[in-house]
């Protein structure tokens, strides 16, 4: 079966914290996914919506109804996401990493994935950070697409969250546990 990196990545925080590891499709399902028409076949909802012919499969969780949060909370999963955390400055880029990856929480990166695919063919992708190497200024990413782990240069990483790859600013998320919920 095909992934898709939204559920795909939230699969993986699931695991980490020890929830309820729901399906893909299932995921996909709460944050508006929709498929292309020659990845039907993978999935066991045949009505499952599709993306117009050419289009990437892609969720919807920028609306509110398909957000990540709203997931959480119907899931009733003692979960929190931030809102997208955009960084412009290198120096800033490398202060957030180094703080951000000792703490217990996720970060998801929302990024343009072109600079880490073998073929350099990418676009809009999620995966996660799990650790930061400021002296060799490399991150380590767990990324739904394999080979599963792959290192980005911190230069790099400031590039693919930028809008000079395709014209649209991405970011991060930080994903925490509630524990009085």
């Amino acid at each position: 079966m095909p992934y898709c990196c939204v559920p795909a990545t939230l699969q993986s925080i699931f695991y980490r914290r020890n929830l309820d590891i729901l399906d893909q499709e299932k995921i996909g399902s709460y944050l508006g996914l929709r498929m292309t028409k020659a990845h039907l076949k993978y999935f066991q909802n045949p009505k499952m919506p599709t993306v117009k012919d050419g289009d990437k499969a892609m969720t919807q969780i920028l609306k509110s109804e398909y957000s990540i949060q709203n997931l959480f909370d119907k899931l009733k999963y003692p979960l929190k996401i931030s809102e997208e955390i955009q960084i412009t400055d290198l120096e800033e880029l490398d202060k957030f990493l180094q703080t951000r990856t000792k703490e217990d929480i996720d970060i998801i990166l929302r990024y343009n994935n072109s600079l880490v695919q073998i073929n350099k063919k990418g676009g809009g992708h999620f995966s996660l950070i799990s650790e930061y190497d400021s002296v060799s200024k490399e991150v380590l990413i767990l990324d739904p697409d394999p080979p599963f782990w792959k290192k980005m240069k911190l230069e790099d990483l400031h590039t693919s969250i930028s809008d000079k790859l395709d014209g649209i600013k991405r970011g991060f998320y930080i994903v925490e546990q509630i524990f009085n919920k």
